[in-house]
């Protein structure tokens, strides 16, 4: 009651500062724009055609970039429905920008690069859109978005965006189809007379399928590079068994034994509603209303390719029809995760001006609230290390053939309701000709309550189901939060002389676990996460240079993860899901500038340095064989990072033609906790030629991976705490891990109407 009390009060004092604020004369924003960042091409992503990149901010990548959507998140909470589930580019959209980790802070309360993206409405003419696009791999892209008046002030937008995708190489246990994607949007907006604003509803469905398998077998040569295993091509030669029978899983709630087909459970169905108002006072006042209810049930399977097995000797394995298998051995980690996110979530936002627009502020408040939950089963099967392999199992104390192990030694279960109350306020002020301050605060309320599967006896890390009933002793506990969550942002510029100056930023922010903490078999720690970033430098301007040159500094305390460390066996590999906390640390300097030496050309350039480091971690792992490992990772650099970053963006446009290439540079990355082995540093290219042939008609040839990179990463499971000596014995060692796209050669057709 006291939040519903607080939540009227608070929408009544925005409509009265609406109302009573005196008549000011709006200008033109002078302010100087800190809230977005330029020249990150957010959608060139090495590693996927549909997903954002994520752009670096020193700390550890999470699963998802946060992506808002016409004023409010895409996902409330980024897990089990992940926001590029349901989140796609192209023509329904009329703006993409990426929001700076301060106003990521203040708006969402984390922070990161935000993605912030507005759907196309209509205006008062007829438009359509079209986009085709196919690649040299078979993948068929289709994108139709109409828009038109329907009425004095009314109009409607439609639009589908349908994509089929093989992928880079066959699979058949999918009959040859690793993604497909179909969206639907309607809506419907209204224009007010006399510039007084609009408003929309939009209604969108997607059906989003995948059993994409990106793992392939590489030999790590010990020094950081990689070479082919034998002969195998990452991303064009297949990996994952042509006769792959279905996933055999322990459902985590029943403990009954189930299978379904992997076609079956990879697809995520979403469905939402999202209305939008806007009004503009007389007196210059802005008041944004955007509201949105998603109605989604994901569905993923996840087939994790851990390592490889050489050499194993005959009477291990099996084919499916009992013949004796010996050789190399692939381990896949098999994840079948079901869930939903059932949420509402509301904005509002009033803003305006004060002292002839020396004031630009703005108040604001979230209202979200999230059911979510997740049921996921985890499980192991193994089949041979080679180019379309064929299953392998093993024989029971019955002599019957079996193919999945290890039932549930990371499986998850929570279902809960999560309610977020957030204020927030902003100004940005230009006090003097040569000095601009932005500074913003919230304030967050963050009450949770739910039930999960919490392990009661530590020995076996993670058991919540098991086939040995004797080590499932998990049981079905509630739990609830409430805090206060604050947070705070400053930037500040100085001009020095015409185009020069000093500039910073500050920004604190501090978190709490959210429902999919929840998630393991053990309860999370509810220590504050409290992130501080800092950063300073300088800024000079010409009429061909804009340059930007920063150190930085940025923490985070109690990072939580769920690890999943493995052990080598006489048999293969046992493994152990344990939660760990820790924080990061990491200090940079950046130089970011925009070059346009003579008209046509421009070159954007990025160059980081920085040194992520792990603080106060320390693993202590127990297997379900009782094999233990302790190790003290403190003062290591951040395994999956580099410490150099680099982006080069050159461009050229004459008459009616565009060319363009994109390279990033990533340093070599640390495979394991105790920083003994790595990834030598690789490119990420891309290139494109676009030719307007009319005002109608933009066809373009991109291309990906000119470089033909392979990118590889992930892990060698049995190596994630080797010290020095025993990282020695990997050198030449079979291994699986993810890559980069390989070599890809699209096309794209954009036609206006």
């Amino acid at each position: 009651m006291k939040l519903i009390n607080f939540t009227i009060l608070t929408l009544t004092g925005f409509l009265s500062c609406a109302t009573t604020q005196a008549q000011i004369t709006s200008k033109k924003d002078s302010t100087i724009n800190n809230k977005e960042v330029k020249n990150r091409n957010v959608m060139l992503n090495a590693s996927s055609e549909d997903q954002p990149r994520q752009i670096n901010v020193g700390l550890p990548s999470t699963v998802s970039p946060t992506i808002a959507e016409d004023g409010v998140l895409v996902s409330e909470i980024y897990w089990p429905v992940m926001p590029y589930f349901s989140w796609f580019s192209g023509p329904s959209l009329s703006q993409i920008s990426v929001l700076s980790p301060g106003e990521s802070a203040i708006q969402f309360g984390n922070v990161t690069y935000a993605i912030d993206s507005k759907n196309r409405q209509a205006t008062n003419h007829f438009q359509g859109f079209i986009n085709y696009g196919p690649n040299n791999y078979g993948r068929q892209n289709f994108d139709l978005t109409l828009a038109a008046p329907i009425a004095k002030g009314w109009g409607y937008t439609v639009s589908t965006h349908q994509v089929a995708d093989p992928g880079t190489h066959k699979q058949d246990a999918t009959n040859g189809e690793s993604l497909k994607i179909q969206q639907y949007k309607i809506g419907i907006n209204k224009i007010f007379d006399h510039n007084k604003g609009d408003m929309s509803l939009l209604y969108q469905f997607v059906k989003y399928t995948s059993t994409a398998d990106t793992y392939a077998p590489f030999i790590f040569n010990g020094d950081g590079s990689v070479s082919k295993y034998k002969g195998f091509k990452q991303g064009q030669d297949q990996f994952f068994p042509v006769d792959f029978p279905g996933i055999t899983y322990v459902n985590v709630l029943t403990g009954k034994t189930e299978t379904k087909s992997w076609g079956n459970v990879g697809t995520t169905y979403a469905r939402q509603l999202t209305f939008n108002f806007n009004w503009n006072f007389n007196n210059g006042t802005q008041l944004e209303i955007a509201s949105k209810y998603k109605n989604s049930y994901a569905s993923m399977a996840m087939m994790i390719g851990s390592g490889i097995t050489t050499d194993v000797a005959t009477g291990t394995y099996y084919y499916a029809d009992g013949t004796a298998y010996s050789g190399d051995v692939a381990t896949r980690y098999a994840m079948y995760d079901a869930g939903l996110e059932r949420s509402l979530v509301t904005t509002a936002v009033l803003k305006g001006t004060l002292g002839n627009g020396i004031h630009h502020w703005r108040m604001g408040l979230n209202i979200w609230r999230n059911h979510g939950t997740i049921a996921s089963q985890h499980q192991m099967f193994t089949h041979e290390a080679c180019k379309n392999p064929k299953m392998l199992y093993q024989k029971d104390t019955n002599g019957n053939l079996y193919s999945f192990y290890g039932f549930n030694y990371g499986g998850e279960y929570y279902d809960g309701h999560e309610t977020k109350l957030a204020y927030f306020l902003s100004d940005d002020w230009n006090a003097t000709p040569w000095l601009y301050l932005s500074y913003g605060a919230r304030i967050e309320y963050q009450g949770y309550s739910g039930k999960a599967a919490l392990e009661e006896d530590s020995t076996y890390v993670n058991n919540i189901r098991s086939l040995d009933w004797s080590l499932a002793k998990a049981t079905i506990t509630r739990f609830t939060g409430d805090w206060i969550n604050p947070s705070a942002n400053l930037n500040f510029r100085i001009k020095l002389r015409r185009g020069l100056g000093i500039q910073g930023n500050y920004t604190y922010n501090r978190q709490r676990p959210n429902l999919q903490d929840y998630a393991g078999a053990y309860a999370p720690t509810t220590r504050p996460i409290n992130v501080n970033l800092a950063t300073g430098g300088i800024y000079w301007n010409t009429n061909w240079m804009k340059l930007v040159s920063e150190i930085s500094y940025i923490t985070q305390t109690s990072y939580k993860s769920r690890t999943q460390f493995y052990h080598a066996t006489s048999s293969g590999q046992e493994s152990a899901t344990v939660p760990v906390t820790y924080n990061v640390q990491t200090t940079g300097w950046t130089t970011d500038v925009v070059l346009t030496p003579f008209k046509g050309a421009m070159l954007h350039a990025l160059l980081t340095l920085q040194n992520p480091k792990y603080e106060k971690y320390s693993a202590n792992v127990t297997y379900p064989s009782g094999y233990n490992e302790t190790r003290d990772l403190s003062g290591n650099t951040v395994s999956a990072m580099s410490k150099t970053l680099i982006e080069l963006d050159p461009s050229y446009s004459f008459d009616n033609w565009r060319l363009w290439l994109s390279f990033r540079y990533f340093s070599k990355q640390y495979i394991n906790l105790t920083n003994t082995l790595y990834f030598n540093g690789h490119w990420e290219t891309f290139g494109g030629v676009n030719y307007a042939l009319n005002k109608h008609v933009n066809l373009s040839i991109n291309v990906v991976n000119f470089l033909n990179q392979l990118g590889a990463s992930g892990s060698i499971g049995a190596a994630n705490l080797a010290n020095a000596k025993e990282a020695k014995t990997y050198k030449n060692y079979a291994m699986v891990g993810s890559y980069i796209r390989p070599f890809e050669l699209s096309l794209d057709c954009n036609i206006t109407f």
